[in-house]
């Protein structure tokens, strides 16, 4: 008799890690000692039993072994046996399974057992098609209780954590972080309450399995004098949470403070069935890869298995020479010539090698290509960067003195990139392009050293970093006074620059430079009107609403049917009135409207990171960073520019624009204006 079986541990000595294959090797062991083989396959229906030509499932393994042996059990016992068999396929198996392979860690370490016993490719999907089968099982009797006890699964928790990780920089940083350690307490939470319903069921289900074994006048269930099958069933189960080192064994530490006769009745079990001189030796299924991985282990296995899958037996016999035994004197030699030479391949054959070899050549050279042409395998590219840098000095030595905007005659400022680029980060991504220490092939010939730098303001050392408000000043005024070629030559630094040697030196420094530090004072492209310049309101002579609809549609601060850049100058202008309604009417000077005037895109990114709940379903990280680019380029919505209440009505020719975009306003802020109390109004949708 020949058990096919999903493989076992061998550093924990148990025949199988599946339960229904160890349960069958059990029965096996017990009925018919010494009488059987185990192999171990990848098969998808395991175990199954070969025995005179038959092939035997699991469920009915059992009552064929017992047709073909006598039953060690009384026959009055029988009906009580078939409960207790159902009774731990119910109840007991569900448990192990959910030990095994629903509590994230014990899984992982199983797959960690089960993928260096069986063969390539199988080692890749048989783990999770176990998994998915054993979550079948716990779910076909017990739906609540696949996932509970344990964190969440490896791909989910990296997919949280490669998410956090992004967004930790962005606008919504502060919220998901937030949101990352309310999901950890709840997983945490789930983790103790699941292993608490858990543990609970279990040690119902062992109450009434150890109250049984009490009842018995024997070591065996219903006072048997030797081992039956149940004891083999029970004993099969047990053993896979007692004698494997799980990193969760919820069950085993269970059985062992609270349940000695079960513990007892499986190391007995254990001993009487599996002793060291009684256990088959396991085979893989089939002859070459058998033979590969019992000489070879996992490697050799997988060797046998690629050999077998490019070079099939037929044509390896075709290619290999046949040794023959040396011929005796009397031996025709047209017998001995024939005998040794191989037989010839049929074109079937010859065909299916062909295009077998045809389609691995084709995959090679596919993988080189996907290789070179991506990067991931580097190609030295001395030369072809050698040309590029011949080619490409002449053609810059010439635009710097010829182009329109790139010429180097014309001296040129922050706000000159962005607005040529139409991209508010423009300068900055070039100003740390040209601050890093290597520029690749645009590195000059002598690099510039700190040498003429002033040293550490702190400590006196070195200094590898200036203050970038002072260095921004004193580069402005230099364009001011002397021209670029003056600026080439010129190896002075501005008498302003202060420099330190680290970036913590500069932080502690900064209380005592920033009442010298001479940046420049912010200066926005329009003054706000003070509140006696602004007079009396001035009716608005914009077609007025009609019809309740019409006032409703009018309140919407970002219609659907608006382009998504009118949507983005929308919240600009909200943020824009936000800021003239705290002068107006709560005499509350910020950004533009202090004396004098500072730079309002630091309020700014806080109001959008507030309003991003309130905002559309649709709104992403890539439209929080085009607004904020828009904020600094957009020839209307500029930060740097007031806005007043009628200018956005009239911008948008509707009367009710700035009321709409202030009702939303203060339910983002949570501040209202002109001294009401009332609770905050519902936001008009579509």
């Amino acid at each position: 008799m020949e058990l096919y079986a999903v493989p076992g541990s061998d550093k924990h000595d148990l025949a199988s890690l599946d339960p229904d294959s160890l349960v069958a090797a059990s029965y096996l062991q017990l009925l018919c000692p010494q009488q059987w083989t185990l192999v171990h396959s990848a098969d998808d229906a395991l175990p199954q039993l070969k025995h005179h030509g038959q092939h035997i499932h699991s469920t009915a393994i059992l009552h064929h072994l017992e047709s073909t042996s006598a039953s060690s059990e009384p026959t009055a016992a029988h009906p009580d046996a078939k409960a207790f068999h159902a009774l731990l396929d119910s109840t007991l198996l569900p448990l192990v399974l959910h030990s095994l392979y629903s509590l994230p860690q014990n899984w992982a370490f199983v797959r960690s057992l089960l993928a260096p016993a069986l063969p390539f490719p199988t080692a890749f999907y048989r783990p999770n098609a176990l998994r998915a089968h054993a979550q079948h099982t716990v779910e076909a009797t017990h739906p609540e209780w696949w996932g509970l006890g344990g964190e969440a699964d490896r791909e989910a928790e990296e997919e949280r954590k490669r998410k956090k990780a992004l967004l930790e920089t962005g606008i919504e940083g502060i919220k998901e972080r937030k949101d990352g350690e309310r999901r950890d307490g709840k997983e945490r939470m789930k983790k103790t309450f699941g292993e608490g319903k858990i543990v609970s069921a279990a040690r119902q289900v062992f109450t009434a399995l150890e109250s049984t074994l009490a009842a018995s006048s024997t070591p065996y269930f219903f006072s048997s004098s030797s081992p039956t099958p149940l004891d083999a069933h029970l004993s099969a189960l047990l053993s896979l949470v007692l004698y494997l080192p799980l990193p969760t064994p919820i069950l085993a530490d269970l059985i062992n403070a609270s349940f000695p006769r079960l513990w007892a009745h499986s190391a007995l079990l254990r001993r009487t069935l599996w002793s060291p001189d009684s256990v088959p030796l396991p085979k893989v299924a089939g002859g070459s890869a058998s033979k590969a991985t019992a000489s070879g282990g996992v490697f050799g296995g997988f060797v046998a298995t690629l050999r077998e899958v490019v070079l099939p037996a037929p044509v390896r016999a075709y290619f290999t020479p046949s040794i023959q035994p040396r011929q005796g004197a009397s031996t025709d030699s047209r017998t001995s010539t024939s005998s040794s030479k191989p037989a010839a391949l049929s074109k079937k054959d010859r065909d299916f090698a062909r295009k077998r070899y045809a389609f691995f050549a084709v995959c090679a050279v596919g993988l080189v290509g996907w290789g070179f042409g991506t990067g991931a395998f580097p190609v030295p590219p001395l030369a072809r960067k050698d040309a590029a840098i011949s080619a490409a000095w002449p053609k810059l030595f010439q635009m710097a003195q010829a182009h329109s905007w790139a010429n180097l005659n014309y001296a040129v400022e922050k706000s000159d990139i962005n607005e040529h680029y139409g991209n508010g980060m423009a300068a900055m991504g070039l100003r740390m392009f040209t601050e890093q220490p290597g520029l690749g092939w645009w590195r000059p010939v002598e690099e510039t050293t700190t040498t003429d730098m002033a040293p550490c303001a702190v400590c006196s050392a070195t200094a590898a970093q200036l203050c970038s408000r002072c260095r921004g000043a004193s580069a402005s005024g230099l364009k001011q006074a002397i021209s670029l070629e003056r600026m080439a030559d010129s190896k002075r630094k501005a008498p302003t620059e202060v420099a330190y040697c680290s970036t913590e030196h500069q932080r502690s420094d900064w209380s005592r430079h920033k009442l010298a530090c001479k940046a420049a004072p912010y200066k926005g492209t329009k003054r706000p009107r003070e509140l006696a310049e602004r007079g009396a309101p001035v009716m608005s002579l914009l077609t007025q609403p009609t019809t309740e609809a019409e006032l409703h549609r009018s309140l919407i601060p970002f219609p659907k049917d608006l382009p998504r850049e009118t949507k983005y100058e929308r919240l600009i202008d909200a943020f824009r009135l936000h800021q003239d309604d705290q002068f107006y009417w709560n005499q509350k000077r910020e950004g533009l409207y202090k004396t004098p005037q500072e730079d309002p895109y630091p309020l700014f990114v806080k109001f959008v990171k507030r309003a991003r709940p309130h905002l559309p379903t649709w709104w992403s990280d890539d439209d929080t960073t085009r607004v904020l680019a828009m904020s600094r380029t957009h020839p209307w919505a500029r930060l740097d520019t007031p806005v007043e209440k009628a200018e956005v009505n009239e911008r948008y020719q509707n009367p009710s624009t700035a009321l709409g975009l202030r009702m939303w306003t203060e339910r983002v802020t949570g501040v209202r204006f002109g001294g009401s109390t009332s609770p905050l109004p519902p936001i008009p949708v579509e």
